[in-house]
């Protein structure tokens, strides 16, 4: 049985951290990821993507 998108998770959160940190999200997660951590990237993207297909809602367009 298909998951049918109804909201895109992973979209909303990274809104609401680019409200939070006015537009810096992916700037700071970055430095914290990069300086602090010492991992090569903040993995904000494969999060918003995880968060998204927990929901049904898969990235890009799919041709039938």
């Amino acid at each position: 049985m298909r998951k049918i998108c109804i909201i895109k998770v992973g979209n909303i959160v990274s809104g609401i951290l680019e409200v939070i940190f006015l537009g810096r999200a992916k700037d700071i997660a970055g430095f914290i990821a990069i300086k602090i951590l010492g991992k090569q990237s903040c993995g904000c993207a494969e999060r918003q993507s995880y968060l998204n297909s927990l929901f049904g809602c898969e990235d890009g367009i799919k041709l039938n």
